[in-house]
């Protein structure tokens, strides 16, 4: 199996993992906590766009493929981004009311599983097939 292959999977896997694992910790007053999973959120959303280059580097090796799959897998990072990007606003608007926002290990693993996948979308289309 070519390495490129191999980076795909691992970023696919770990984009599975990422919606199991919190994305965002809620506590507040009295002890009360709540946390908001991935699979509640858009990174079910990201995980579909991250299936398309999944699908890509496991096709018939094409130099174009490569780029494609990199091209999909920079559109599945805008969803965490935006999740990222709106959390700001939330922790500044809760804070005052006695209420705690913290990031969760799942909301940075998707990202970083879209940027393996982004590094196996290049390695792909940098591939010398030996014939």
């Amino acid at each position: 199996m070519e390495n490129y292959k191999i980076v795909g999977l691992v970023a696919f896997f770990l984009a599975v993992i990422s919606l199991i694992l919190p994305w965002a910790e809620i506590y507040g007053p009295l002890g009360l906590h709540y946390s908001i999973y991935g699979f509640l959120t858009d990174g079910v959303l990201s995980l579909i766009v991250l299936l398309i280059p999944f699908i890509v580097i496991f096709t018939k090796w094409d130099r174009r493929k490569g780029y494609i799959a990199s091209i999909f897998a920079f559109l599945a990072i805008v969803f965490p981004a935006n999740i990222a990007s709106r959390m700001g606003d939330l922790i500044a608007n809760v804070e005052e009311k006695g209420v705690m926002v913290t990031y969760g290990a799942g909301l940075p693993l998707m990202v970083l599983s879209c940027i393996i996948m982004i590094i196996a979308g290049i390695m792909m289309s940098h591939y010398k097939k030996i014939s």
